[in-house]
């Protein structure tokens, strides 16, 4: 190695692509030629490690009182702006992420909003390729405290397969419920 850096290459005879294993300033990376070539994994000299291409996401709502209606049925958040998408993975035309790969992903959800009355609550659900009704993913929120606003925060732990998408839905019963989307936030990545 010259200029500090050293390393092992690996190249697959047959379509060419290449890997490296280098030590650079005193961090240890893999490096890779696959859809974008660049460092994908870094250990530092204390031990600690990064993954630059790690997928993750966080998007928001818009900044405006929204109603959900009894007859509405089951709707899917919208969360049409991004504040970062590593990856390209989540979709703001239809609030989906998207899985590049197979593996167990984190998912966070935060939600202002309120009861219209003291019968109406809302039912939260985080869906996996459009499904997830089942009491394992049903989040509730009742309260005789209604028309007052409240935060309301959801984690979910999820398996996919590769191509397999999550979104998060909702579904008002007894009354209709407001959101305030700005205050919205739907996020996630992959846990490994």
């Amino acid at each position: 190695g010259t200029g500090g850096a050293g390393s092992i290459m690996i190249k697959d005879a047959d379509d060419g692509t290449l890997a490296y294993f280098q030590v650079n300033g005193g961090n240890v990376q893999v490096q890779t030629s696959g859809s974008s070539y660049g460092t994908k994994l870094n250990i530092t000299p204390d031990g600690e490690v990064t993954l630059p291409y790690q997928p993750f996401f966080r998007a928001y709502g818009n900044a405006s009182w929204t109603t959900i209606a009894e007859s509405d049925g089951t709707i899917v958040f919208p969360f049409a702006a991004e504040v970062t998408d590593q990856g390209g993975n989540y979709d703001t035309s239809n609030s989906r992420f998207t899985a590049p790969v197979g593996g167990v992903y984190a998912f966070h959800v935060c939600i202002y909003g309120k009861a219209n009355s003291s019968s109406g609550y809302v039912s939260f659900y985080f869906r996996q390729n459009g499904s997830g009704n089942s009491q394992g993913y049903r989040l509730r929120d009742y309260s005789d405290e209604h028309e007052r606003d409240k935060s309301l925060d959801y984690t979910q732990v999820l398996v996919l397969n590769a191509n397999d998408y999550v979104d998060f839905s909702a579904n008002a019963d007894g009354d209709s419920w407001q959101y305030y989307g700005s205050h919205c936030v739907f996020q996630g990545y992959l846990l490994g």
